[in-house]
């Protein structure tokens, strides 16, 4: 199962687009949204849009189911809401930004025996990225929006099962009160974790980062 997360308000983009950054076009000639779903149809057909009241039209296009969140608490709590029975791997993921194939076919195989989140060393800023501490090839605790880890988060998130991971999201909903619920400190309520390092991938998540990516 893939879960793709629309449903944040896009405060970033405000002033730049009138409509989601996920329809922003790439070089390819396609939107983030479409590429994001070309390129994770390696690791699984089963794919679900989160989306909220406001923005949900504009992915009917896709022609996928698309499930709308009652409160905007976070990406975790987003999906989890659109897990019901199922009891298979899922990747969680942000959608802003360019990922290729090579990470979903080797989180295919990694998601068989571990969770793990996909990640880059060169990422650095605290304010846009969380954060792994690993022990090896361990991860032993994830920090949200605060320096000391050792790779930045690139927004996939894998988990061996679904309902481990809604289980997991449920559990830090009960124990912390962060300002929202992210799929990075759920990883700090399972065991198993592990990471995946790429550089094969293009974040979009500011008109800086989008401009930079069209200029290049």
């Amino acid at each position: 199962m893939v879960i793709i997360t629309c449903a944040g308000l896009g405060t970033r983009f405000k002033g730049y687009i009138d409509y989601p950054k996920q329809l922003l076009k790439l070089k390819n000639g396609k939107t983030i949204i479409e590429s994001i779903i070309e390129n994770v149809r390696v690791f699984d057909n089963n794919i679900v849009i989160v989306a909220n009241k406001d923005n949900y039209k504009y992915f009917e296009f896709l022609q996928l189911p698309i499930y709308l969140v009652d409160k905007l608490l976070g990406s975790a709590y987003s999906a989890s809401c659109a897990i019901s029975n199922q009891n298979e791997p899922l990747i969680v993921m942000d959608s802003d930004g360019y990922y290729s194939k090579s990470i979903f076919k080797d989180l295919k195989e990694i998601l068989k025996t571990k969770n793990c989140c996909v990640v880059d060393e060169r990422l650095k800023d605290p304010c846009l990225y969380s954060f792994v501490i690993t022990d090896g090839e361990k991860v032993i605790k994830t920090i949200e929006k605060e320096s000391g880890g050792d790779y930045g988060i690139i927004g996939i998130y894998g988990f061996k099962n679904t309902q481990e991971y809604k289980q997991a999201v449920d559990e830090m909903i009960l124990k912390t009160k962060p300002k929202e619920y992210t799929n990075a400190l759920v990883y700090n309520f399972l065991t198993d974790n592990t990471y995946l390092q790429t550089f094969d991938y293009k974040i979009l998540g500011t008109p800086k980062q989008y401009v930079e990516y069209t200029n290049s």
